[in-house]
């Protein structure tokens, strides 16, 4: 989606990749359909350390980590590229879209003050699941679970 930064006015959007493909939900316009925010949320949560006193240069272990509070469902986030970076900054973090080293520093900076800083951004959503947990970010009996891209923009 391509949007007037003055105006808010849509000037592109592609939907789908191909409308008439089943195999890939064609019709499903995706811009319009409830998504996890993914690697969206990702420099909210660095802001968030920041204010706490993190920095840049902090460096964070890419490593598999389990955060689950409930031994019998883990919760082990992995990176797109299915591999560990080991000792890596967060600046390298978020520059790689690093999903770990996202998780560990939501913990580091406190998912409130995390999701306090996303609410601004996130001006129409209601639930939110970060780090595994699904929160109440605004109290709305109609809430859903997912973010259109309008939403997160």
């Amino acid at each position: 989606i391509s949007l007037d930064p003055k105006t808010g006015q849509i000037l592109a959007m592609v939907g789908s990749r191909d409308y008439f493909d089943e195999n890939i939900d064609g019709q499903v316009n995706v811009t319009t359909s409830l998504r996890q925010p993914g690697s969206s949320i990702k420099p909210i949560v660095y802001a968030a350390s920041f204010i706490k006193g993190y920095t840049p240069t902090t460096v964070l272990y890419d490593i598999v980590t389990n955060f689950s509070t409930d031994t019998t469902k883990p919760y082990e986030p992995h990176n797109y590229d299915l591999k560990e970076h080991g000792p890596v900054t967060i600046k390298q973090a978020l520059a790689g879209s690093l999903n770990i080293p996202a998780v560990k520093t939501i913990y580091l900076a406190g998912i409130d003050n995390v999701l306090d800083l996303a609410k601004p951004c996130l001006r129409c959503h209601k639930r939110l699941i970060l780090a595994g947990v699904k929160r109440v970010i605004f109290s709305d009996p109609s809430s859903k679970s997912g973010y259109r891209l309008m939403e997160m923009m």
